[in-house]
């Protein structure tokens, strides 16, 4: 037999080894859920645990047998997944607060003119109070805050996840609009005047 033939028979054999070791391992952990030994839950992740297992065996013994070295490739996935963490980490920080705007809009804790206040509890000062001011616009990264200073206002800019990990009081503004305007209709009405000056 020539030496292709060989390695055809040794991935063929490979293979039916590893459908053979599924098809007993599936029958197993069926007699166990039906003895109620195990939960259908169970059973289902158990399932798929064995599975995946043997695909990755016979993935990996089948590429040895054909002469690929697994070391090259699996230096390869970890250096692209590496790649990838690392920028997740970077973006992180932006994807908290795009989808923290978005939980804003939904559950709507406080609406664009209500005067809020971010309690930040100190156990050296009890009596201090957490930043507070006038909610006056909203964005993907952040929501402004109108600080009042006296006869003067300062605007202070926090990112929207801090709304996740504070306390907030919220007191009810007379003249206020849901933050889905001031994030998706303010935004839109914006592009329109852009788009109309363009025009002009």
């Amino acid at each position: 037999m020539t030496p292709d033939i060989i390695i055809a028979i040794k991935l063929l054999l490979v293979i039916a080894i590893g459908l053979g070791i599924n098809l007993v391992a599936g029958r197993a952990i069926h007699s166990a859920a039906g003895r109620e030994l195990l939960s259908a839950q169970a059973a289902v992740i158990l399932n798929g645990i064995v599975k995946w297992t043997l695909i990755i065996l016979v993935i990996v013994t089948c590429l040895q047998i054909l002469g690929i070295s697994v070391t090259v490739i699996w230096a390869s996935i970890s250096a692209v997944l590496m790649l990838i963490a690392v920028g997740f980490v970077a973006v992180w920080s932006i994807l908290s607060n795009a989808s923290c705007a978005l939980f804003l809009v939904m559950f709507a804790p406080f609406r664009i003119g209500d005067d809020i206040e971010i309690m930040e509890p100190s156990v050296r000062e009890p009596g201090k109070t957490g930043l507070r001011g006038r909610v006056c616009d909203i964005s993907f990264l952040y929501t402004t805050l109108a600080e009042s200073n006296g006869d003067s206002e300062t605007l202070v800019r926090i990112p929207n996840n801090q709304f996740f990990q504070k306390a907030i009081r919220c007191h009810r503004g007379t003249d206020t609009r849901s933050l889905r305007q001031a994030l998706f209709e303010g935004r839109r009405e914006e592009t329109g005047d852009a788009g109309n000056i363009g025009e002009k």
